[in-house]
This record gives C-alpha cells, sequence and structure tokens, in this order.
C-alpha cells in the first residue's frame, strides 16, 4: 500500500524529526531529515511539504514560517535556510582558534596518555574542519602541530 501524507509520523514520535527551534547548527539536518521524510512518505506536492513541516517545528519557528510562500517547497527551504542562518554552522573555527589552542596547550604539561588524546582530538576538531573547509594546509597543520609537540618534550 502506498504511504501519503496522512503517514507522516506526529511530533514528539520516535520516527519524526526532532522538533525545530531555531538553532542554527540543527537546520540542515532537520531540513535533510525533514525532506527523506517526505520521500519515505511518497510526498511530492509542494504546498503539502510547506504545510506538513509546521508539524515538527517549535510554537516560534511556526508563527515565522506561516509569513513564507507555501506553495513552492524548493522556495520555502531556501528562505528557511537563510532565516534561521543555516550558514553559520560553517564558520565554526577560524584560523585564531587553532594557534590559540596550541598556545594554551604549551604551557600545560602532557603528563599522561589520557591528557595525549584529549590534545589530539581536540586539535583534529579545529584542524581538521578548518582543512576540510581549505582555510589552512595539511603542511601549515603539521607545522602548528610539531610547534605545541616540540614545546612539551624539552
Amino acid at each position: 500500500m502506498a504511504r501519503t501524507v496522512a503517514d507522516m509520523p506526529m511530533r514528539g514520535s520516535h520516527k519524526a524529526p526532532r522538533t525545530f527551534k531555531e538553532h542554527a547548527h540543527r537546520v540542515k539536518d532537520f531540513l535533510d531529515e525533514y525532506e527523506t521524510l517526505l520521500k519515505h512518505n511518497n510526498v511530492t506536492d509542494a504546498a503539502q511539504s510547506c504545510k506538513v513541516i509546521m508539524r515538527y517545528c517549535s510554537h516560534d519557528v511556526r508563527e515565522i514560517l506561516e509569513t513564507l510562500d507555501q506553495t513552492d517547497w524548493d522556495t520555502m527551504k531556501s528562505q528557511i535556510e537563510k532565516i534561521f542562518d543555516a550558514e553559520k554552522p560553517d564558520q565554526r573555527y577560524q584560523k585564531k582558534d587553532l594557534s590559540e589552542f596550541t598556545r594554551k596547550a604549551k604551557v600545560k604539561p602532557m603528563t599522561s596518555m589520557t591528557r595525549v588524546r584529549n590534545y589530539q582530538r581536540e586539535f583534529q576538531k579545529i584542524a581538521g574542519w578548518l582543512k576540510k573547509k581549505n582555510h589552512i594546509t595539511v603542511a601549515a597543520t603539521r607545522r602548528v602541530d610539531s610547534g605545541r609537540r616540540s614545546a612539551t618534550t624539552s
């Protein structure tokens, strides 16, 4: 039996996306989950897609979405991304964050493997993100990291 918009899960159920509450870091994930749900339930009508999304949003978000054009899903989606600053998470770290992290780490002695692993995880999180976004090169990453290691081993 073909699924329809009536088969969309109710807000709060384990099959529904988490309620969207205006957090910029959740916009893209929320919209991806919602579109997956639309596909799973064979919802292809743009107006229905625009209407049903309200079900998965907080009251404050619904008040905003109600003011948008609800006839074209692609238009509404791009408006949601703009209004809720979906690009903000793409500006997570800057080069100065990596420099600041390694500067602070230089004064902390690495006295245990736990501290070494904590440093490596945090360094990877910041440097890996900057590298992935082409804000730094692999060579620059190695230079910064080796500067930290030489300071702690001397």
